[in-house]
């Protein structure tokens, strides 16, 4: 029996959009940690990133914002398995993966604290989106925090002078801290 071609082109279109609903990629985990020395900053994050296909490269654009790539290292047990970073324009950065599997990156870098105004400092980055994510955020001295992430939940540690660190879940893309040093 014959199939009309209507309901041939129909069913290879339902098919193809099935596929593209499920993600190439997704990073399952995202762990940001920062030590802060006055508009010093040097951060490490690790991205946890599930890749779906086994022969198709997957590109992951990465534009942290104002802060260096120091270093870069990949670890996967993906068969076949390749990181490429394209390291070109400071916000249209991309992460080309190769192999299907968890692929495990991490990303050391550094920049400089922004000055809102005398005696406050600001961290901006543009992370990319995660299942889960946390964040250690530690600094060299006792500082007292003015504006903190929107939407994530947040855990400061401090002690009689101000804060020493504080800890983040649920990062947005748009992370953005401010915060002050307390005078001794």
């Amino acid at each position: 029996e014959l199939l009309p071609i209507d309901r041939v082109i129909d069913e290879l279109l339902q098919r193809g959009l099935e596929q593209l609903a499920v993600p190439l990629y997704t990073i399952a985990q995202q762990e940001l940690s920062a030590a802060v020395d006055r508009d010093e900053i040097t951060i490490t994050l690790e991205l946890q990133v599930q890749v779906r296909p086994a022969d198709e490269w997957v590109t992951i654009p990465m534009s942290f914002g104002d802060v260096f790539l120091k270093r870069f290292d990949h670890k996967s047990d993906a068969p076949k398995s390749e990181a490429v970073p394209e390291l070109g324009e400071q916000n249209s950065r991309q992460l080309h993966l190769l192999g299907a599997g968890l692929h495990t990156i991490t990303l050391e870098m550094m920049g400089k604290a922004r000055a809102l105004e005398p005696g406050v400092r600001q961290l901006t980055l543009n992370l990319p989106s995660a299942t889960a994510s946390h964040s250690v955020i530690r600094f060299a001295g006792p500082v007292e925090l003015q504006r903190l992430p929107v939407g994530a939940v947040d855990k400061p540690t401090r002690d009689d002078k101000g804060v020493r660190s504080v800890e983040f879940w649920g990062l947005a893309p748009e992370f953005s801290l401010s915060w002050s040093d307390v005078v001794q």
